[in-house]
């Protein structure tokens, strides 16, 4: 599968990119939302998309509003939000 992550700490999208590289997916990792907002508009084949709740430049309700609909063959965008690090 392939994920876009995002968090503003570097640290933690390295982390959890390592782990789930290590269970087989293709992760782009980003530390702000309007990169990954780019790279969702760009790439047909992300399948997940993986957000903190304390993104600064694009706030993850932004970011996944704009993601784009996928009406044809590749599957429905999927969002988790979650709280990755804390400061």
């Amino acid at each position: 599968m392939r994920i876009a992550l995002v968090d503003q700490s570097r640290t933690i999208v390295r982390i959890v990119t390592e782990l789930l590289e290590a269970d087989g997916h293709q992760v782009e990792g980003f530390t702000d939302g309007g990169k990954a907002l780019a790279c969702l508009e760009s790439e047909s084949d992300v399948s997940a998309l993986i957000t903190s709740v304390q993104l600064e430049s694009l706030w993850d309700r932004d970011l996944c509003s704009c993601a784009p609909p996928r009406g044809y063959s590749p599957p429905p965008l999927h969002h988790l939000n979650v709280l990755l690090g804390g400061s």
